[in-house]
């Protein structure tokens, strides 16, 4: 999708985003934001945030300019690519843009509550929690990991006849004993983990963004709620934090379409929450007013969710005793379901289930979904344990709690 102006054609939009990409390439820092500093400016007092390191609870503050930044995160820059064609900084200029729009939509939330976007700004403000969620170094590591252990399963079962036979189909010729033993000490050194595949770092940026834009209709098709608390929220650098369901797997992150609950902080007393459309909601489940208590769990499923930074106000320090599994050693996880062989021809056929890793993955006790009263009506299985289809829903649902 690509923002444009009520007077601007689509052709007009794009000529003009792509124009500006090339103009940013001048004068544009190579540190790149995983999270908008204009977002982050929301946990600020005098200029200053609280970043500490998840893992080693190293703490600081510093200006939300120089937080959660990576050098040349979403360059396209690469030599099979023609720069006049594709400017470098084409993804940093889209996101630009985006922020811009989230950062006018998440005032407008606070101002006056869902009822308060029009649909043009809702879009916006779902487009911006879509490419929020894809953006950051998770879903780089994991789109990553999931092409090299696709790519392994494809050969893990291979036999040195299937592999001469491949060799000879790419080189024209019969191969020798040394060339099929080559190929089987490479396999068996990548099964070790001595080498992996990979994707250059445009193709990573560009995957992320083809996720984002089939991801926002999950976050339009829910309903949202804002809450107030008293004690001040934190963010992470994956500020959009989906809470898996009671009856989930709680070592299992839940995707847009099937998380009870989504999480984005709006600011340190203001929470954005976006249930999932078939979970029945009371009227104790939608007072406005989180408890300490509750604030005090979202924070800590908050810190959970983040890779490697949290944030906080500058004259806070509740993120340096807030302590969460380490990161899992996967991050993806591909686990085999069923296998089956032809009795004639000896071919194996497996079924594999992919899944990503929470940090409660690694063997520690999970707490229960934070807020015990969103889940009154979800202690049975029902539909709201099931994907949902957003294109067979009339109307976005994004204010039906308001």
């Amino acid at each position: 999708m690509v923002l444009r102006r009520d007077d601007e054609t689509l052709e007009e939009a794009v000529a003009a985003l792509f124009e500006s990409a090339r103009l940013n390439e001048a004068s544009a820092p190579r540190k790149h934001h995983l999270v908008p500093a204009s977002y982050l400016r929301r946990w600020t007092i005098d200029d200053r945030i609280r970043v500490t390191e998840t893992d080693s609870h190293h703490s600081y503050t510093t200006s939300p300019e120089k937080a959660a930044r990576e050098t040349d995160f979403y360059s396209v820059a690469a030599d099979e690519l023609d720069s006049d064609r594709i400017p470098a900084l084409l993804f940093e200029t889209i996101l630009s843009r985006i922020e811009g729009a989230g950062t006018t939509c998440i005032d407008l939330l606070l101002e006056g509550g869902p009822r308060a976007l029009d649909e043009k700004s809702v879009l916006s403000f779902a487009m911006f929690l879509a490419f929020q969620t894809t953006r950051g170094r998770a879903v780089r590591a994991r789109i990553m990991q999931t092409m090299d252990q696709g790519m392994l399963l494809t050969w893990e079962n291979i036999t040195d006849e299937g592999i001469a036979r491949k060799l000879q189909k790419q080189r024209g010729e019969e191969p020798t004993e040394a060339d099929v033993a080559g190929v089987r000490s490479f396999l068996d050194e990548w099964r070790a983990g001595k080498w992996r595949m990979t994707m250059q770092r445009a193709a990573l940026v560009g995957e992320a963004a083809m996720m984002a834009d089939k991801m926002l209709w999950y976050f339009l098709a829910r309903p949202w709620r804002i809450y107030e608390s008293t004690l001040p929220l934190i963010i992470c650098d994956e500020p959009v934090v989906p809470i898996q369901r009671p009856l989930g797997n709680p070592h299992e992150e839940p995707g847009v379409a099937t998380a009870g609950t989504i999480l984005f902080p709006l600011d340190p007393y203001h929470l954005l929450a976006m249930f999932h459309p078939d979970l029945g909601l009371d009227d104790l489940a939608l007072y406005p007013e989180l408890l300490p208590t509750e604030t005090d769990e979202i924070n800590l499923f908050i810190a959970a969710h983040s890779d490697r930074w949290m944030f906080e106000l500058p004259n806070r320090t509740r993120t340096t005793t807030l302590f969460v599994p380490p990161l899992p050693d996967s991050r993806t996880s591909v686990q085999l379901v069923a296998r089956r062989s032809d009795a004639a021809t000896g071919a194996v056929e497996e079924l594999r289930r992919m899944h990503i890793p929470t940090r409660w993955s690694k063997g520690w006790r999970k707490p229960p979904p934070p807020v015990e009263r969103w889940w009154r009506y979800a202690q049975v299985r029902g539909l709201h344990d099931l994907p949902y289809r957003w294109e067979g829903m009339e109307y976005a649902q994004y204010n039906l709690l308001e």
